[in-house]
C-alpha cells in the first residue's frame, strides 16, 4: 500500500510513501500535528509483501507540511 495525499477537493494527488515499501498503518495525532506511519520493507525484493517480510519501521509525517521525518527503526 502506498499513502497518497491531495487537497480537500482531490486535486494535486501525490504519493508520500515509497512505491517499493508497504504502508501498513497510520496513527494520526491531530492535536500535535503529526502522524506515525508504520512501514514494511520488502526484504527479498520480490515486490510481494508477505509474512516473512518482517522488517518494519515508523516514519513521522508532519501534517502541516506533509514532510516525512527520519525513520524510526524497530528492532526485533
Amino acid at each position: 500500500s502506498i499513502l497518497y495525499v491531495s487537497d480537500k477537493y482531490g486535486n494535486g494527488l501525490k504519493a508520500i510513501t515509497p512505491a517499493n515499501e508497504n504502508a501498513v498503518s497510520i496513527d494520526i495525532f491531530d492535536t500535535q500535528g503529526f502522524a506515525l506511519i508504520k512501514m514494511q520493507r520488502d526484504l527479498d525484493n520480490d515486490k510481494n509483501f508477505k509474512y516473512n517480510d518482517k522488517d518494519f519501521y515508523y516514519i513521522r509525517l508532519d501534517l502541516n507540511t506533509l514532510a516525512l521525518g527520519n525513520k524510526i527503526e524497530i528492532k526485533n
